[in-house]
């Protein structure tokens, strides 16, 4: 896709869904605080299983769809698709190679 404006609402409709399906348990589960009903903890899980969705997909690692809205920037900037195609996919292996070595420090 070399439409960056396209390919950033594509990637970026994914997140959204995901933080507004949290948005819509957690209210509909606000009736239902401290009844113990078990649709409660359904909604609870809901919300909190669809933010940390939404946030996992922001993560600017390539192919996610974080990497490709980082890569739709930068092909709005450069114009070139090959070139900002590789400085994302060279950034999400900077972004792995990180993680693992942040989990043992901390």
């Amino acid at each position: 896709m070399q439409r960056p404006g396209v390919e950033f609402r594509v990637a970026i409709a994914g997140p959204i869904a995901s933080f507004l399906l949290a948005v819509v348990a957690f209210l509909l589960a606000l009736p239902l605080r401290g009844s113990n009903a078990s649709s409660e903890a359904v909604l609870d899980y809901l919300a909190v299983a669809n933010l940390l969705l939404g946030g996992f997909n922001l993560i600017p690692g390539f192919p996610l769809d974080g990497g490709r809205i980082r890569r739709s920037i930068i092909l709005k900037v450069t114009g070139d698709f090959r070139k900002s195609t590789h400085i994302a996919y060279s950034s999400a292996l900077s972004h792995g190679s990180a993680r693992p070595q942040h989990i043992f420090i901390c």
